[in-house]
């Protein structure tokens, strides 16, 4: 995972999840890149003491938030540093893909979607999901209150489904890595 973010330019992730897991979002050992680390807030921002907040000065740091984000906690966050874009919907899909187009204005052309199962569920609805990175531990999870990899509507059908093709299997240690890509 670390020399796959050291390979992009950008790191999403969703609000969920920078809450939770309290990510940094580097690569360890630094790579070839280094990523502009991206948080898609929903109801909820970064606290100003968050490891991506504290660690701005090691790559840069964007929230994507709507109109109904806390204003003055945004410039609270801009004033230590984070870039702020705003989106005109708090609709999950046209904020990814507002959020898409103005990576593109900023010729981002390798990002990394890590989750939550939210985010990418946008993603993959809007057909934006070009390879998957998949590792699986020995280990079970899950339950009926347990998130999948991908939530929201998902694809309740196999043919709605989008179909991958696996091009590389790894094994390290008891761990196995899948990267599948898009078949169009």
């Amino acid at each position: 995972v670390h020399r796959l973010r050291g390979r992009v330019d950008a790191i999403i992730v969703g609000g969920g999840t920078a809450i939770a897991d309290n990510p940094t979002l580097t690569a360890r050992p630094p790579g070839q890149r280094i990523a502009c680390r991206i948080v898609v807030a929903g109801k909820q921002l970064p606290s100003r003491d968050s490891n991506l907040v504290r660690t701005i000065n090691e790559s840069a740091v964007m929230v994507v938030c709507g109109p109904s984000n806390d204003a003055a906690e945004l410039v609270q966050l801009e004033k230590l540093g984070v870039m702020v874009f705003h989106c005109e919907s708090n609709d999950r899909l046209e904020r990814t893909q507002q959020l898409l187009a103005e990576l593109g204005r900023r010729e981002f052309t390798n990002v990394l979607v890590e989750g939550g199962s939210a985010l990418l569920s946008s993603f993959a609805s809007i057909d934006e999901l070009d390879e998957i990175h998949a590792y699986i531990a020995p280990k079970l999870i899950g339950g009926a209150t347990a998130p999948g990899p991908v939530g929201g509507g998902g694809f309740a059908e196999l043919v709605s489904s989008p179909a991958y093709h696996l091009v590389e299997s790894a094994k390290f240690d008891d761990d196995f890595r899948l990267i599948a890509r898009r078949s169009r």
